[in-house]
């Protein structure tokens, strides 16, 4: 009597491991019927993001309104674009598709032409046409240069 219990009790040990084996085990299945079946598994998720880095025309055009942005606050600064106007009065009305970027070393050099348009309230608006360059050199002040077109 005492073998038949203990078959009985190791048969019944046996099947709890088997079945809780079978539950924690990553990678196995269990299918039970009318229900879905779930897989376990160790899975490595990599997502490849693209941003748009900005152009070297994008980055001249910035620095340009920059230099102008500062020209009302500088008075040693060598742009003369805003003239009588205030920085909020004036607006990129075109930027030219005809453009150049140079590399010679550690120096980019830019130049692009640009028209502003110039809209002081209670007066008619003026545009103006300039060709800039845009010197940008490691450590070193980028530097600006604006002619009226």
């Amino acid at each position: 009597m005492e073998n038949t219990l203990s078959v009985i009790l190791a048969l019944a040990f046996l099947l709890i491991g088997v079945v809780g084996g079978a539950i924690l085990v990553p990678g196995n299945t269990i299918e039970v019927p009318g229900e879905t079946e779930i897989i376990y598994q160790n899975v490595s998720v990599i997502e490849t993001v693209e941003i748009a880095a900005p152009n070297q025309l994008d980055l001249a055009v910035a620095t340009f309104l920059q230099a102008v942005e500062d020209e009302e606050d500088e008075a040693d600064n060598e742009i003369d674009v805003i003239g009588s106007y205030d920085f909020d009065e004036i607006e990129v009305s075109k930027v030219y598709d005809d453009y150049s970027v140079e590399y010679n070393d550690d120096v980019t050099v830019i130049d692009f032409k640009i028209k502003l348009k110039f809209d002081e309230e209670g007066e008619a608006s003026e545009k103006k046409i300039y060709e800039v360059t845009v010197t940008y050199e490691e450590g070193e002040d980028t530097e600006v240069e604006v002619i009226e077109a």
